[in-house]
């Protein structure tokens, strides 16, 4: 059996998708999201191509990651996103949907009875955010910077639902033909977040499911969200796409170029932990030197006295230890958040791989 690649890869993402082969985990996945029975969803579903129509030659490519047509006309487009939704691909956003809308216009059609709804999802696997700046005004699209006035806050569900609306009263919405959905995927591995409701909670399941980390995972999940027949398919096509020597060193050149930034990070991260724990230490060390000074003067034994120091002695280098395993715990939970497997944790620090399995299991 091929390593696992995971599915919230772009490339991943897009090829498994694409095929009609798939087209049951799709109708399962819509029927969930839309909240329709699967019957009215079920043969009703078309996938289209995921280059979009340039109008004018200058026009820069743009291919989407997924997109479907409904029977009723509406479009469909799913995009994978694993870097931060920042201002660049908010942006971006807005001129897929914009285009996907925008191709829909036919010559002739002068009431535009033509043109059907377009509803736009993103998976976001980090966490999402919007900023309240000083005026009390919330923007979605704003380059937070952190010696301003401007709030950071986690966006609050985990599907966020976004129209065009009136500005002082958000509920008057201008039009619900293009819609923009956030789905903050992390949110599913939040003990406090609680669902709004049951489709959410079906969502999180398949948010769990591209988030896998091997095919047993895929598996177990994918069968709590759909058919035999569907997830046959899919993860048919998931051990195709591991398979792939083309997918295999696409997903070994990532996953160094992400080692790389996650080692300079963790450096960075452990020297200001260490400078931490060393000026606390030089403090605790100050403190008791004080304190065994005065205890001299109250007139202390010698024995308790050279008993003392020796406990101190003994307790700072306690303390020294402690601090490094707790470091290297810290580290190791860190990368575990960011989706690095056990493996790659225990190759990449060099520490027997049960031991990073009991460190991330007792967290």
């Amino acid at each position: 059996m091929p390593d696992f690649i995971p599915l919230t890869r772009d490339f991943m993402f897009t090829k498994l998708l694409n095929s009609e082969k798939r087209i049951g985990a799709i109708e399962h996945f819509l029927s969930a999201y839309l909240d329709v029975p699967l019957e009215e969803i079920r043969g009703n579903v078309e996938i289209l191509s995921r280059d979009t129509e340039k109008k004018k030659k200058h026009e820069a490519n743009k291919q989407l990651d997924f997109l479907v047509k409904l029977k009723n006309g509406d479009k469909i487009n799913i995009e994978m996103n694993a870097n931060n939704f920042g201002p660049s691909l908010r942006k971006r956003n807005l001129i897929y949907g914009a285009t996907v809308l925008s191709n829909e216009y036919k010559m002739g059609d002068r009431k535009l009875n033509n043109i059907g709804s377009v509803l736009q999802i993103n998976f976001n696997t980090k966490k999402s955010y919007y900023y309240v700046d000083e005026n009390e005004n919330i923007v979605l699209d704003y380059y937070f910077k952190e010696d301003n006035n401007t709030k950071k806050e986690e966006l609050p569900h985990l599907i966020n639902h976004f129209n065009l609306s009136e500005k002082s009263n958000p509920k008057i919405i201008f039009s619900k033909t293009l819609q923009i959905d956030v789905i903050d995927m992390v949110k599913v591995y939040d003990e406090c977040y609680t669902y709004v409701d049951e489709r959410e909670k079906q969502i999180a399941k398949w948010c769990k499911m591209l988030m896998s980390n091997s095919f047993e995972e895929l598996e177990e999940i994918g069968a709590t969200v759909m058919d035999d027949k569907a997830l046959n398919d899919f993860v048919e096509g998931a051990k195709n796409l591991c398979d792939d020597d083309e997918n295999v060193q696409l997903e070994s050149d990532i996953t160094k170029a992400e080692q790389t930034r996650i080692l300079d990070e963790m450096d960075r991260e452990f020297y200001a932990m260490m400078d931490r724990k060393i000026a606390m230490k030089e403090a605790t060390e100050t403190g008791l030197a004080q304190g065994i000074k005065q205890g001299i003067k109250q007139g202390i034994k010698q024995g308790i006295e050279q008993g003392i120091e020796q406990g101190i002695e003994q307790g700072i280098e306690q303390g020294i230890e402690q601090g490094k395993k707790e470091t290297i715990n810290d580290i190791i939970n860190q990368l575990f958040n960011k989706k690095i497997s056990v493996e790659q944790i225990s190759e990449m620090l060099d520490i027997d791989l049960q031991e990073v399995k009991q460190i991330i299991k007792s967290a």
